[in-house]
């Protein structure tokens, strides 16, 4: 975590300029539940305007329980469990959780309903489970909007054999939004590659997951070439 603390040191070098007073304190909880434990009981701790951490999750419900109970601000910078925000009005996330996420990502899908909307998974669990909850949330949008067409969305399960299946779901007179709701990067790789050579012939842009960040085998020609925009 020392490039996050390298960023920090600098917010507040920039924030001391601006003539604000700050006295930063910093704690190393570990991954125990028992350093953190010992940490919230120093006095100075009572004194805080502002918590930003703990990283791990067996140290965010402790901290965050305390700065409820002593109605001090909190900022969790990488946890992004809803459930963490639901019933306390201290705690800040940084991370939206994958609900949000989800939901983000099908008020967009909804809104464009005219063009060729493709959904691509493995038939993975857990990549079923991602699009399951994607496909709840586009259905309430759509019911929102007075409409229950599910066929707005295709739906294609992609393996060995199906480059022809991809072709098969696109159009030449529509923009196609085709939506991966996968964080295996073998399988989001792979299917890029794919798009990437039948971009030449449609258009196309890909709505995938913030995890894919992270990923390190996808050139990156090819997210140009298939405008890869991600929720976040």
């Amino acid at each position: 975590f020392m490039e996050f603390y390298e960023g920090l040191l600098l917010a507040v070098e920039k924030l001391k300029k601006d003539n604000l007073n700050i006295n930063l304190y910093v704690y190393d909880s570990g991954y125990k539940g028992s350093n953190t434990g010992k940490i919230i009981k120093n006095y100075n701790f009572y004194r805080m305007d502002l918590i930003i951490g703990p990283f791990y999750d067996a140290n965010i419900n402790i901290v965050a329980d305390f700065a409820r109970e002593n109605k001090i601000l909190m900022v969790a910078p990488i946890a992004n469990d809803r459930e963490n925000v639901a019933f306390n009005p201290f705690l800040f996330q940084v991370v939206p959780s994958t609900e949000t996420e989800l939901e983000q990502a099908a008020r967009y899908i909804t809104r464009k309903s005219k063009d060729n909307i493709v959904l691509l998974h493995d038939g993975d669990i857990r990549s079923i489970e991602m699009k399951e909850k994607l496909m709840r949330e586009i259905l309430h949008q759509l019911s929102l909007q007075h409409t229950f067409d599910s066929s707005v969305v295709k739906e294609l399960i992609i393996n060995d054999s199906s480059k022809l299946k991809i072709e098969q779901a696109l159009v030449k007179d529509k923009i196609n939004i085709v939506m991966i709701p996968s964080n295996e990067e073998g399988f989001v790789a792979e299917v890029i590659r794919r798009l990437y050579a039948l971009s030449k012939y449609y258009s196309i842009k890909i709505l995938g997951t913030p995890s894919w960040q992270k990923f390190q085998s996808i050139e990156t020609k090819y997210l140009h070439a298939v405008n890869m925009c991600y929720y976040t």
